[in-house]
């Protein structure tokens, strides 16, 4: 009975390390190094890199889960036997092993489904939200980043909570990469940069035609897409923090 227990604390300290290594490597590049690099780095740069990076660490991770398959295995075989086994100790480890079959799955699914496609449609030229690559790939990055939402905790009594009002922004600190302001005659284009700053480029307005915005575009793509839509006359200006600090302003006519 005693070695049957040794046995099976064994497999438990193994898939606790392969569930440690999985795990903390999903917090360290899913929360700390994905951000930083799609902010600093340019698209399409940034996504190469970090579908490059997110495909080796999926060997890891599958790696990691046949690991704790294997230790659920053992752990189960060295249990005790029917006779000595409760219930709640019976239905823990139905639990521990359906948990950790849906786990594997996940990884399975999103290396050998998910992780590729994004490298895919990154190579194509494909800009989370613009197009139909565009869209397939906001909806994959989803799929791939989804999870229960995690209430905070209650306001205290008392405490009044201040909230984004509708309509154009208020003074304050900027949350978007970019200060963009146009000017634009014909109506037809100028509703389709407001619709472009409202949708794809998560825009928040500041004026009819000045809009804070952000998205996965370069500067380039961001400026053809701009001039697409100006005429003769016309005018836009988008100003960005250059890596000096420095605020930088790009004028298109």
């Amino acid at each position: 009975m005693a070695a049957r227990w040794r046995n099976g604390d064994g497999a438990a300290v193994v898939a606790v390390f392969a569930l440690a290594i999985w795990v903390g490597g999903l917090v360290a590049l899913g929360a700390c190094a994905a951000p930083i690099v799609f902010r600093i780095v340019p698209a399409p740069q940034s996504g190469d890199a970090m579908g490059a990076v997110f495909q080796r660490f999926d060997g890891l991770a599958v790696a990691c889960g046949v690991v704790l398959l294997a230790c659920e295995a053992m752990r189960i075989r060295f249990e005790p036997s029917a006779s000595y086994a409760t219930r709640n100790m019976r239905l823990a480890t139905r639990t521990r092993t359906a948990l950790s079959i849906f786990a594997v799955a996940a990884a399975i699914y999103g290396g050998t489904q998910l992780s590729p496609r994004i490298v895919e449609l990154h190579a194509a030229g494909a800009v989370r939200g613009s197009g139909d690559d565009g869209a397939e790939l906001e909806r994959i990055h989803r799929r791939a980043e989804s999870g229960p939402p995690r209430p905070g905790p209650p306001p205290p009594p008392g405490d009044i909570r201040m909230k984004r009002p509708d309509g154009p922004l208020p003074s304050g600190f900027m949350n978007h990469d970019y200060v963009l302001t146009f000017s634009i005659r014909n109506s037809e284009k100028a509703r389709t940069l407001v619709e472009l700053c409202k949708g794809p480029w998560q825009g928040d307005e500041v004026t009819a035609s000045t809009w804070e915005i952000s998205n996965d575009l370069n500067p380039d793509q961001m400026e053809k897409q701009v001039l697409e839509l100006l005429e003769e006359g016309d005018r836009a200006c988008y100003y960005y923090l250059s890596d000096s600090k420095r605020i930088f302003r790009v004028v298109l006519s």
